[in-house]
């Protein structure tokens, strides 16, 4: 067999089993979709757990409570901080919802 019946004979192969450059670079988009798609759906399961855990009072609830406040602090300047935590303190109070770790120290003491 010739050089040139063998580079025939892969360009045929490679026409009938589709291998083109578009084919290889759909699988990496989808595995790149899912990937995101997966770390939303963790993010949001942690985000609604830590909300469910702040809504109960105990020392656990506190502790794991004050942790994440220190985490987010540590990634957010203080102003957008505070600004995040009045714009939800706002919502919080329009809708009626009291949540301890949102609860001012000083009325907490408060009998």
């Amino acid at each position: 067999m010739t050089e040139q019946e063998r580079k025939k004979r892969r360009e045929q192969l490679r026409r009938e089993m589709g291998y083109t450059k578009i084919n290889r670079t759909t699988p990496q988009s989808n595995s790149k979709r899912d990937f995101f798609l997966f770390r939303l759906y963790v993010t949001v399961i942690l985000c609604g757990g830590i909300l469910l855990l702040s809504a109960f009072q105990s020392e656990t609830a506190q502790t794991v409570t004050e942790k994440v406040k220190q985490a987010i602090a540590y990634q957010m300047p203080m102003e957008q901080l505070q600004e995040t935590k009045e714009s939800m303190m706002v919502f919080l109070e329009e809708h009626k919802i009291v949540l301890p770790a949102f609860v001012p120290k000083e009325t907490e003491n408060v009998p």
